[in-house]
């Protein structure tokens, strides 16, 4: 307030200008929330035409719809705007306890699997102020009373292997785990003390399990983007049904340095309804192009266009709101790019794939890689980029990355030498015929795309 108030001592002009800018987006946010389906209208007669490309909800009506197996997710609690604020007004998890979380993590990386779970010590009076007010009586305003009564003993019933998400985003410290290399099951939590830890979303304080409403991720994305409120979704942990290997420069000086593993997972992108590539999920990862890589590419591939296809047969498309509001602003040239290129009444997004025990399985979606912001282009970081060029082509398969991109520096995000990195979808499927013989779907997909498959098997 203090520096609104000088901005109008000073420049009352600019001030009024920022006002009426911020009202202008939201106007923009306003309407475009209005025309956004929710879950349970998709594929129904009365559908609206866009849907928030990040609504994991929306994403297993559709893989449902398209015949797609999916990692399933049942939705547990559903906040209110005025309700979530009332929660994270009265508990928050200490940011100490939450450095010595990861740390916690980080000594157990290092243990043998049989040796104790290390116990943190540093953050022991937070952590003892936080237990203490866990518990507490629910007797704040309507609204917290509200909130309390909907995440108290939402996860009672649940199996403890399950983790808990949002509709729009994992927690960070699911993300920082597993993309570290160190959550490889769900029994991999981080335990601060015998009566706290936490887990994939959630938060356990003496026996009890609340979802992690406190997630800075959570919070992050539950404001900006998408429509107020907060939809928690618990989902099983599925086992990895095999590993990449490699050494993840961003852990290169810190107490991770050195080799890991991360589950195989693919992320499929999708441009004006079209599969264009598809990409290894952690590009520092993997031994390149190899038989076994290629089918499960491909079969991804084969997958996210049924569901592609899913969503343009329903005339639908996805919005995400960073674009939406490039869109509204005046005439540049990203916007002029984005309608010739990305053009609003299509579907753009960008699926992930997870390789489980038992095949693969769609895991999650979100939008697209364009200009202006979206999905990570992952081992596609640097093709068809020239320096500053801002996003990569995404056409392919990318089976790691370049060798001269380092994904922490979007300087090195520059074209090279693909060899051993990409290739087309020709070399992709003869590759894959070495590991098996392609399904129907995998064969339409390539024709799809000017593949020969006329000497492929019969599925």
């Amino acid at each position: 307030m203090s520096g609104a108030a000088a901005l109008a001592r000073k420049n009352p002009e600019e001030l009024l200008s920022r006002i009426s800018g911020i009202a202008r987006l939201e106007a923009v946010a306003e309407g475009e929330f209005t025309r956004w389906a929710e879950p349970e209208q998709i594929g129904a007669g009365d559908c609206p035409d866009r849907f928030d490309v990040c609504d994991l909800r929306i994403w297993l009506r559709i893989a449902d719809l398209a015949g797609v197996d999916a990692i399933p997710a049942v939705t547990v609690a559903s906040l209110e705007e005025d309700e979530l604020e009332a929660l994270l007004g009265s508990v928050e998890i200490p940011a100490p306890v939450r450095r010595s979380v990861m740390g916690g993590m980080i000594r157990l990386a290092s243990e043998e699997p049989d040796t104790p779970r290390p116990v943190a010590t540093d953050a022991d009076a937070e952590v003892i102020r936080f237990l203490s007010g866990f518990d507490r009586s629910r007797d704040g305003d309507e609204a917290g009373q509200r909130a309390w009564s909907k995440i108290d003993g939402a996860l009672d019933d649940l199996p403890a292997s399950w983790m808990v998400r949002t509709h729009v985003s994992g927690s960070s410290n699911l993300k920082a785990l597993v993309g570290t290399g160190l959550m490889k099951s769900a029994d991999d939590t981080a335990r601060v003390r015998p009566d706290f830890e936490l887990g994939g979303g959630w938060v356990r304080a003496g026996n009890r399990r609340i979802i992690d409403f406190s997630d800075p991720r959570f919070i992050q994305l539950a404001i900006g983007g998408h429509k107020p409120g907060a939809h928690y979704l618990a989902r099983p942990w599925e086992p990895a049904g095999r590993f990449h290997r490699g050494e993840d420069l961003h852990r290169a000086n810190s107490p991770l340095a050195g080799p890991g593993e991360w589950p195989a997972e693919w992320r499929v992108f999708v441009k004006s309804g079209e599969v264009t590539g598809v990409a290894n999920y952690y590009g520092w990862t993997g031994e390149g192009p190899s038989p076994e890589n290629a089918w499960n590419a491909i079969r991804s591939a084969a997958l996210a266009q049924r569901m592609a296809d899913q969503v343009s047969t329903m005339g639908l498309a996805g919005s995400f709101m960073d674009q939406v509001f490039i869109r509204s602003g005046s005439h540049t040239d990203t916007v002029g790019l984005l309608d010739r290129e990305w053009p609003e009444d299509r579907i753009h997004a960008t699926l992930d794939f997870y390789e489980g025990e038992d095949g693969l399985k769609f895991l999650e979606a979100g939008p697209a890689h364009m200009p202006g912001g979206g999905g990570h282009p992952c081992a596609f970081a640097g093709q068809g980029c020239g320096h500053g060029a801002g996003f990569a082509r995404c056409e392919g398969i990318a089976y790691r990355n370049m060798p001269h991109v380092h994904l922490g520096e979007p300087a090195t995000w520059i074209d090279g030498d693909p060899e051993g990195a990409i290739e087309d979808w020709s070399a992709a499927a003869r590759r894959a015929a070495e590991f098996a013989d392609p399904d129907e779907d995998m064969i339409a997909f390539l024709e799809r795309r000017g593949v020969d498959m006329s000497a492929a098997p019969s599925p």
